[in-house]
């Protein structure tokens, strides 16, 4: 998508959460004031009771995946430069899930990454999504195996950038076994 179009920034958003009206101009004003060009917002997290838990996340989003290698942006709350996208190789495709610890553990070296301050994202906890599902979720053996992969290449980038190297902005090209063929 990106690719084939040539906007300025992208608001992502996966299809059964909802925004804010404001989480729009809340991220590009965050974006401007401090020069991000990864800004995510807070969570309010919604099950399929009803019931809602506020989920926080760093406003130094990058400050933080320099040491501790994490999803410190909920991707999917996002807002995101084109620019980086491009200048660290475009995003994981080849990942079923993922791809946004991926993209970040990358992202960080060339850019600032925040989170706005605000709760302007609603995000569907629900059973058999890619995040709860036991072969997929975020305790899965699957989920665990490749975040290790990323995170040691985010440890190695850093060592890289430590020693005055560039960090290496390939993104993972191997195929997740969970991925599906359809």
């Amino acid at each position: 998508m990106i690719d084939g179009t040539d906007f300025d920034a992208y608001m992502l958003q996966d299809a059964d959460d909802w925004s804010t009206d404001d989480r729009l101009a809340l991220q590009l004003a965050e974006a401007e004031r401090t020069g991000a060009e990864l800004v995510g917002a807070q969570e309010l997290r919604v099950d399929e009771a009803g019931h809602v838990a506020a989920v926080c996340y760093p406003l130094d989003a990058g400050r933080l995946l320099a040491t501790k290698p994490d999803c410190h942006v909920l991707h999917p709350t996002s807002l995101v430069s084109r620019d980086l996208v491009r200048r660290i190789g475009g995003y994981a495709s080849a990942l079923r899930f993922g791809a946004d610890l991926e993209f970040q553990t990358r992202a960080h070296h060339a850019a600032r990454i925040v989170n706005v301050a605000s709760f302007c994202y609603f995000r569907r906890r629900r059973a058999g999504s890619l995040w709860t599902s036991p072969e997929t979720g975020e305790h899965s053996r699957q989920r665990h195996r490749q975040n290790a992969r990323f995170i040691a290449r985010a440890t190695r980038n850093a060592e890289r950038v430590a020693a005055a190297r560039r960090p290496t902005w390939r993104r993972s090209t191997a195929v997740d076994p969970c991925r599906s063929t359809m």
